[in-house]
């Protein structure tokens, strides 16, 4: 059962990221699962299919124009106090 494989928008994009980030061991998990889901809203704001960027290339094929890094999705948040 372990090498069951889930075939949903997260799964995919994540193991494109993986790929692409060259991810190993279970270090920055969760800065992964932020990466991974910021890069599930930018296919689905964009119109992507899943795991791929522009024009249906691989990520790492891509530029980061390409792949709007400047967007709203991958600006830090910055929480003032009141």
């Amino acid at each position: 059962m372990k090498d069951l494989i889930k075939e949903s928008l997260f799964s995919t994009v994540y193991r494109a990221c993986k790929e692409w980030q060259g991810w190993t061991g279970k270090g920055n998990f969760l800065e992964r699962l932020d990466f991974a889901r910021r890069m599930v809203f930018m296919t689905i704001e964009q119109g992507w299919k899943a795991g791929l960027g522009p024009s249906e290339k691989p990520y790492w094929m891509c530029c980061e124009e390409e792949l709007c890094f400047g967007e709203v999705a991958f600006r830090t948040a910055i929480f003032e106090p009141f």
